[in-house]
């Protein structure tokens, strides 16, 4: 990931942290009010932001493996998504057996007509 790219999250949450504080109470450091990114402080919380941003991305790389694995299979047992609509396909997508465990095979059988 580049580096401008995590310097501006950590910057972002700099400041959205330093704005927060004091709604809980916290008084944060004089020295460190405002982001600096070559200070010990500015690199910790790249590298924090850094870890948490490659983390969300793993997740969101996962959860998109899974739907376009769930999408060949879809159309490997004969459904055509192109003409599902969307709240229909998300269903689809996130349904993978009817009440009986049923492999869903058709967009009747989701909507219980099969």
């Amino acid at each position: 990931m580049n580096k401008e790219l995590r310097e501006k999250v950590a910057r972002k949450g700099h400041d959205i942290y330093e704005r927060l504080a004091p709604d809980y109470g916290y008084k944060t450091r004089e020295d460190t009010k405002d982001f600096d990114p070559e200070s010990p402080n500015g690199r910790l919380m790249i590298a924090v932001y850094g870890e948490l941003i490659n983390m969300i991305l793993d997740e969101v790389k996962e959860d998109a493996d899974n739907r376009l694995l769930n999408a060949f299979q879809l159309v490997k047992n004969g459904i055509k998504i192109s003409t599902l609509k969307f709240p229909e396909f998300k269903k689809l997508m996130e349904t993978k057996h009817d009440h009986n465990g049923k492999p869903i095979k058709s967009i009747e059988q989701l909507k219980g007509n099969k």
